[in-house]
């Protein structure tokens, strides 16, 4: 395939991500919470963007995943694992192991979009890698003022973590304090630096060193470029 101005290239095919805009038209029929997630998240928080995505993370929660399917019917889409990217027929249920899911219009487009699995449990979403941590469903997301759906700052940065601690970027050292003072209630992290990140959250994050929601090539996820 040619280069696509404005196309990042990986090994799987160049990613040339949506809009947020353009992602809440594609899902409009979804009968389904779902939210912009990563770092257009923090940007919608922020009011603004503050620098270039080479992708965009939507969050839906695992038990609407059929639902999700069916709303994308036509486009193609494929599970991402083991560095591995497989076909997801319509209708197919997915093993819990799958996180992440690349979408592309067609075969031969670039990937749009990035399908992320959040867990449930009744009527709280759950941190998959501490599922202690937990928080109301109708407290995780937030919306613009043009009625855009997004994470909520403290939880969006809370599964932007790394294996040294928080993921911080230009944008979430702006976000953190502004979540803070939007998110008052609830517990605190067991360690200061986190309790801008967690305030909202029910539950404290895991150690530094906990195994990181986006692993690098050695990890079982395969994520999107990412641009610094």
């Amino acid at each position: 395939m040619a280069h696509l101005p404005g196309a990042t290239a990986t090994e799987h095919g160049p990613w040339q991500p949506m809009s947020p805009q353009q992602t809440a038209t594609l899902l409009r029929s979804l009968r389904a919470p779902w939210w912009i997630a990563g770092g257009w998240a923090l940007d919608l928080f922020a009011g603004r963007q503050t620098r270039d995505h080479a992708d965009l993370d939507v969050e839906v929660l695992r038990r609407d995943q059929i639902e999700v399917r069916w709303c994308l019917a036509g486009w193609d889409l494929h599970t991402a694992a083991n560095a591995v990217l497989q076909p997801w027929p319509p209708g197919e249920p997915l093993d819990d192991e799958i996180h992440s899911i690349w979408c592309r219009p067609a075969p031969d487009a670039p990937w749009a979009l990035q399908i992320m699995f959040a867990e449930a449990r009744g009527g709280d979403w759950v941190y998959r890698r501490l599922p202690t941590i937990t928080r109301p469903l109708g407290e995780v997301g937030l919306r613009t003022p043009e009625g855009l759906s997004y994470r909520a700052g403290d939880s969006s940065c809370c599964t932007r973590r790394n294996h040294r601690g928080p993921r911080t970027t230009p944008t979430s050292r702006r976000c953190f304090p502004c979540s803070a003072r939007h998110n008052r209630a609830g517990s605190r992290a067991r360690s200061p630096r986190l309790t801008r990140i967690t305030t909202g959250c029910r539950g404290s994050l895991p150690p530094p060193d906990h195994k990181s929601d986006r692993p690098n090539s050695t990890g079982r996820d395969i994520c999107p470029p990412r641009r610094s």
